[in-house]
């Protein structure tokens, strides 16, 4: 099914790529994923994923969680280009590894950038070693309706928000990613 999707989206030159999922859990997460997050992963376009339980209709509470990765801000556009047409606030999450080294400087850029545009924007760095439970608990705390993560074909090592994370929040988030 998924190269089906990314096969047409590339024929059609789409800009966007709409996708349910059920979500994936168990060995079969990380042993063969999810058709949303294979989609995800290899689509050239940005993909909304929503789960069949995700009920709300607009975007009013963004989570955008950016880690000290090179690509981490590549996703910012997109989520400043969602809040500018939701009316939205944007709930910055700033992840590290290790809570004596944050980036403080990457994140207020970030913030910045929102408050230019008159966008309301919250912001909070956190550390730990698992991403995507830090995610998707901040997520259910700000009572985000979505989720904005980028994702590579090619795994950073350095960048928590691609690979397994990525596919974790994609598989267990409960709004939309």
């Amino acid at each position: 099914i998924y190269q089906q999707v990314v096969e047409a989206a590339s024929a059609l030159k789409a800009d966007l790529i709409i996708m349910g999922t059920h979500g994936v859990t168990g060995f079969r997460e990380f042993l063969i994923g999810s058709n949303a997050y294979r989609v995800v992963s290899e689509a050239q376009c940005p993909v909304l994923s929503l789960q069949t339980h995700a009920k709300t209709k607009g975007f009013k509470n963004i989570l955008l969680p950016i880690d000290d990765s090179m690509h981490s801000r590549e996703k910012v556009a997109y989520a400043l280009e969602i809040a500018e047409h939701n009316a939205s606030v944007i709930h910055l999450l700033g992840i590290s590894p290790d809570a004596d080294k944050p980036f403080a400087l990457k994140m207020k850029q970030v913030q910045d950038l929102f408050e230019k545009k008159n966008i309301p924007v919250h912001s909070k760095n956190i550390s730990g070693d698992d991403t995507a439970t830090m995610v998707l608990q901040h997520a259910e705390k700000c009572k985000a309706d979505l989720i904005v993560i980028m994702t590579e074909q090619d795994t950073d090592i350095t960048g928590m928000l691609l690979g397994p994370a990525a596919q974790r929040i994609v598989n267990h988030s409960r709004v939309p990613v």
